[in-house]
């Protein structure tokens, strides 16, 4: 049986990666691993939020997502 000791599972809030990352918490505790979750923001998108003076609200909308994964 294969050995897990660090899981990496990239999040992007679609319905998709929300499955993906119920599998990853099931395989972290099974395997008692280190379990990391990667989200990536846009540099243009978050330059374009800054400028336009939204950056702050993107953050939050982010942490928001986050905290209802769990």
């Amino acid at each position: 049986m294969i050995e897990l000791r660090r899981i990496l599972c990239p999040v992007d809030f679609s319905e998709p990666s929300v499955r993906a990352l119920g599998l990853a918490i099931r395989l972290s505790a099974l395997h008692g691993a280190h379990l990391t979750l990667l989200h990536v923001t846009d540099p243009l998108l978050e330059a374009a939020a800054r400028a336009n003076g939204t950056a702050d609200a993107m953050a939050a909308q982010t942490q928001s997502e986050l905290r209802a994964l769990f």
